[in-house]
């Protein structure tokens, strides 16, 4: 950005740090809540599979440091680089729109269409979130919180009806 745009890299501010991180994190945890809720309520109508057994500390482990990682450099190229290059171009709505279909297209060896679809309808969130804020601490949070919670292997749903329930919460 300094060597780019001629600028301090004001997105990653120190002082803000605690107020949009903590943000994020809130705002992750609600996302989070809402999917957990929509696929208990599907198991409870008897449509939705068990969790996977818990117990994995090592796989918690790491659900945790690549949760970590991902939040971290994929913000920075995401939103402190592609959106803020779209947002001198275009609209904040088109901006937000066209890099989250890119996050999304770059996700599609994770998973196929599926992922294709919950990476972009995240990436709408990570991005309003960046333009709502304008620091990268808050779509950080979210991205850490909303990873891990897709990673833990308690947090995996187990059949498609799971799965389409955690895709409709985000989509809403």
């Amino acid at each position: 950005v300094r060597l780019l745009e001629w600028r301090r890299v004001y997105e990653l501010g120190l002082r803000p740090l605690p107020r949009e991180l903590g943000i994020g994190l809130g705002l992750g945890v609600l996302a989070c809540i809402g999917s957990a809720v929509a696929i208990l309520l599907l198991a409870r109508l008897g449509h939705a599979g068990e969790p996977p057994d818990a117990d994995n500390v090592e796989a918690a482990l790491q659900a945790f440091v690549f949760s970590r990682q991902a939040a971290v450099i994929e913000e920075i190229a995401f939103r402190g680089l592609l959106l803020r290059w779209l947002l001198g171009r275009c609209s904040p709505d088109v901006a937000v729109a066209i890099q989250a279909l890119v996050f999304g297209v770059v996700h599609l060896p994770q998973g196929g269409l599926p992922h294709v679809l919950l990476a972009t309808a995240m990436g709408l969130v990570f991005g309003y979130a960046f333009v709502w804020r304008r620091s990268l601490w808050t779509p950080m949070g979210v991205h850490f919180v909303w990873d891990l919670y897709a990673l833990l292997p308690n947090a995996v749903a187990t059949s498609e009806a799971a799965a389409l329930a955690h895709y409709l919460w985000i989509v809403v």
